[in-house]
């Protein structure tokens, strides 16, 4: 009896260990090098979500396409979602509006989990060049505007931060192309998560369903292509 309530407090003690460790988001883009990347660190291990591994072929395939290709080389950092496509159809500022749009979609259940989270980084860095000197100045200080709040926002929302950097630069250099680089990492522990689960189940199960999906789709389409 007495090994009995020892093994029972060393899983009680684990369990608890367990529930208060953080489980964190890493979230990454940087539009020179067009690399996009989603990992999750879950107990000191960090697990990458996108962009996933393609699946390995057979080696006779694999020789197949390799003379197939010979001629057009893929760059192993290029990522499936190509947000230089984006970039280009949409603008500068139509993509920082549709950034806007989604963020505002999405603000009721997002401040509710920041409410629970710690953001340990959100660092954003934005370097833009345009047509000229009038409407480089011109769009960097709308961009300020509609950024800087909503950046504020989310930090105010959060249950606490540690490290934040916001940086919107002009580059009156002619010829010049814009620069963006984020990195963000929040992180939960998982005792938190569940009293916030428990509050609101339905709009996360909806959240979670629609990212599931959204990634699932654009991983058929890799397999496709």
């Amino acid at each position: 009896m007495k090994y009995l309530f020892i093994v029972l407090g060393v899983l009680l003690l684990l369990g608890i260990i367990l529930l208060l460790s953080p489980i964190g988001i890493k979230l990454y883009y940087n539009n020179e090098t067009d690399v996009v990347s989603i990992k999750l660190k879950c107990f000191g291990i960090t697990f990458t979500i996108y962009p996933r591994k393609k699946p390995k072929k057979k080696k006779k395939r694999k020789k197949k396409k390799q003379e197939e290709t010979t001629d057009k080389p893929e760059d192993k950092n290029k990522t499936t979602l190509d947000f230089r496509k984006l970039y280009e159809r949409y603008g500068f500022t139509g993509l920082i509006n549709i950034a806007k749009s989604l963020a505002k979609s999405v603000w009721s259940i997002l401040s509710g989990l920041l409410s629970a989270s710690t953001v340990n980084r959100f660092n954003l860095k934005i370097i833009y060049a345009g047509s000229d000197a009038a409407d480089t100045a011109i769009v960097c200080g709308w961009a300020y505007s509609v950024i800087c709040p909503v950046a504020s926002q989310i930090l105010a929302a959060a249950k606490k931060y540690k490290e934040s950097q916001v940086d919107i630069l002009p580059n009156y250099t002619e010829g010049a192309q814009p620069y963006i680089e984020a990195d963000i990492y929040v992180s939960i522990t998982p005792m938190s998560l569940m009293l916030l689960l428990v509050r609101n189940a339905k709009p996360y199960i909806k959240l979670f369903r629609a990212l599931l999906e959204a990634i699932n789709k654009d991983t058929e389409e890799t397999k496709e292509s």
